[in-house]
């Protein structure tokens, strides 16, 4: 599966960079880090806990820029840093 931006929709459960390298997100592990519960995230970033949910388990195919703004925002991270990891 390649990337693609639609708008402002992005594709999230799986990347292929251009080497075809699978690129995954590691929400999870970043808010684990931060001591940060799915629901403490979810009211940090003004995300629902079910997306938050949905990204750590790959259980989403499309979440907006803005989605992704807001959680990168609220874990003082770039959106790269957390979901287009290899």
């Amino acid at each position: 599966m390649t990337t693609k931006k639609i708008d402002s929709i992005i594709c999230t459960t799986s990347w292929t960079n251009k080497e075809g390298i699978d690129l995954k997100n590691i929400l999870k592990t970043i808010r684990e880090k931060e001591g940060l519960s799915q629901e403490e995230l979810s009211r940090k970033s003004h995300v629902s806990r079910t997306t938050i949910s949905e990204l750590e388990n790959g259980k989403t195919d499309v979440i907006t820029n803005i989605t992704l703004e807001r959680i990168a925002e609220a874990l003082n991270r770039k959106i790269t840093d957390i979901f287009f990891q290899e």
